[in-house]
């Protein structure tokens, strides 16, 4: 089998990642992955990748481009990883009759329509894409794959902390407003009313980072809180705390519970826009926030004091769901078992 893997060359964060992941684990002896990027920049760092110039969501030299790739290495399958990719390869593959298919990295769908197939990664996402039209039977719900390599770590358990007097907290995504850092610094004020001694090691960079230095000053929580800026090894992060904190009002997935999952970290997290209720349950592998405010967040952490061991049996079932679920291999063979029903069916 041949796939094209396209995706936007200037893209970062998690399509970026998301992107690689897939060239990553989907070849092997039997498949072929010709990566591919679109934009009106060539990346800096080509790695072997393919670059097709395009300043926008049509450009007649572009598609001529691909429909030259496609006529030289005959793929089975298109994925697209965004909407300027589809919208690049949508009429060469029509022309030629190879099937495209859509990677959801947010729920801006409505470009997505063109293709043939979608990968959604959440129910939301889905119930999404059928409003828009698109028939059940050509969406796959498929989260991200993230390396099993994580999970080799050195194993941990929230009831043997070194310090139960204390709680290390964390945080760690990109500092902007929707990602609730401000929420979990106002955690740790909402805690101290509890009487539950908290430190906050809060991961990441970006426009918020000033007004939530202003923030630490105010609440005077300068010998509580550790401003770590970009965070350059995880496994470190995850080992150093105890309990991990999702505020956020937006993810399109929620890449950082499954990497905390893999770590044995349990994680309290908010019901974000397109939280995926098919992957994560409350009290089942993580702990639900009654809602996306300090208050919840440290009326969650206080239950995850008073029963630990109620945690360690939502840590067991998260580590256990990542090998199930979220593992490189297992999407990797979940997404094969995809690809192949979509030759299969193109070639009936």
């Amino acid at each position: 089998m041949i796939l094209f893997n396209v995706a936007y060359g200037r893209a970062g964060g998690g399509l970026r990642a998301m992107a690689e992941a897939y060239e990553s684990i989907l070849s092997n002896s039997s498949t072929t992955v010709y990566g591919f990027r679109v934009g009106s920049k060539r990346p800096t760092k080509q790695s072997g990748l393919r670059f097709i110039p395009s300043s926008g969501h049509f450009n007649p030299v572009g598609c001529l481009l691909a429909l030259f790739y496609l006529f030289q290495l005959r793929p089975d399958v298109v994925i697209c990883h965004c909407t300027r990719s589809l919208s690049l390869f949508f009429l060469p593959c029509r022309l030629l009759g190879i099937p495209t298919v859509g990677v959801t990295h947010n729920d801006k769908l409505q470009r997505f329509t063109k293709a043939d197939y979608m990968i959604a990664f959440s129910s939301v996402l889905e119930s999404k894409l059928l409003d828009l039209g698109f028939a059940r039977e050509r969406i796959r719900i498929l989260p991200n794959p993230v390396s099993s390599s994580i999970g080799d770590v050195s194993k941990k358990r929230f009831s043997d902390r070194s310090d139960v007097t204390s709680l290390r907290l964390g945080f760690l995504a990109r500092l902007e407003a929707r990602k609730g850092a401000h929420l979990a610094i106002e955690t740790l004020s909402c805690l101290e009313g509890r009487s539950i001694d908290s430190h906050l090691l809060l991961g990441g960079e970006g426009e918020e980072k000033v007004s939530l230095l202003e923030q630490v000053s105010s609440l005077r929580l300068e010998e509580r809180v550790d401003l770590l800026g970009w965070v350059n090894d995880p496994d470190t992060f995850f080992s150093e705390i105890d309990l991990f904190l999702v505020p956020s009002n937006y993810e399109s997935f929620g890449l950082t519970i499954v990497e905390a999952f893999a770590r044995r970290v349990p994680v309290i997290t908010s019901r974000f826009y397109c939280f995926a209720d098919n992957f994560f349950t409350d009290r089942v592998n993580c702990v639900l926030a009654a809602d996306c405010s300090a208050e919840s967040f440290a009326e969650a952490v206080q239950w995850c004091v008073e029963n630990p061991d109620q945690v360690e049996a939502i840590t067991n079932r998260a580590e256990s769901d990542f090998y199930e679920h979220f593992a490189a291999d297992k999407v990797a063979e979940k997404l094969h078992g995809f690809f192949k029903e979509i030759v299969e069916t193109t070639r009936q």
